[in-house]
């Protein structure tokens, strides 16, 4: 236990989401390859933000949890 609470059950899974499909939207594979000639232009970062999702009824909301500065 810590602080007086039991550990999550659940394994933490950390991942980047780049998109989310809802089940409405079919196929992962026409999304793909409507997508798969994406680009951008090159851009500076100088930091990066740590968000927690929580899924609920409504959709999805956001967090932000720390932010990390780039050196």
């Amino acid at each position: 236990m810590v602080a007086g609470l039991p550990p999550e059950p659940r394994s933490f899974r950390p991942h980047i989401t780049l998109a989310r499909l809802d089940r409405s939207a079919g196929p992962v594979e026409p999304f793909l390859l409507r997508t798969a000639a994406l680009r951008s232009a090159p851009a500076s970062i100088d930091a990066f933000i740590l968000y927690e999702s929580r899924l609920g009824h409504d959709g999805v909301s956001y967090d932000a949890v720390a932010r990390y500065a780039l050196a």
